[in-house]
Order: structure tokens, then sequence, then C-alpha cells
């Protein structure tokens, strides 16, 4: 997931807590790359990923699909 708002490591750890919130989700946001690589242990809707961003006060600009199992960069 590409995410708009992100200035600090803060910012990161709040959006990577969120997603890491959602049942079977493990994420690692890199404030450099102003992205979230997220993996899911089963496919869940793009819109519940990107509400957890929009909760923690950030916006998804763009979901890019990796073709591993399961995976998307955010």
């Amino acid at each position: 997931m590409h995410i708009d708002g992100m200035t600090c490591q803060n910012c990161a750890r709040k959006i990577e807590n969120g997603l890491c919130s959602i049942e079977g989700v493990c994420a690692t946001v890199r404030l450099d790359q102003k992205e979230a690589l997220v993996r899911m242990k089963r496919p869940l809707p793009e819109s519940l990923l990107c509400g957890a961003v929009a909760k923690a006060g950030y916006t998804v600009l763009k979901v890019d699909f990796l073709p591993q199992s399961g995976n998307r960069s955010l």
C-alpha cells in the first residue's frame, strides 16, 4: 500500500499497529518508501485494510498486489 500523510516513525507505527490488529494480518511499514507491506493468512477485502489505515488517520493512495501467495504491498 502506498500511504499519504506519514511524516515520522510514530505515524508508521500507528499504521502498522492498525493493520496488525486485523486477525491474520502482519504488516511492515516503511516510512522512507511511504508504504506498508501486508501479509495475510487468508484473502481479506481491500476495504478492510484501507479502513484500518484511514482509522489511523492516513490515506491509502494505491494498492499493489504481489504475485506471491497472499502478499500485498499497500
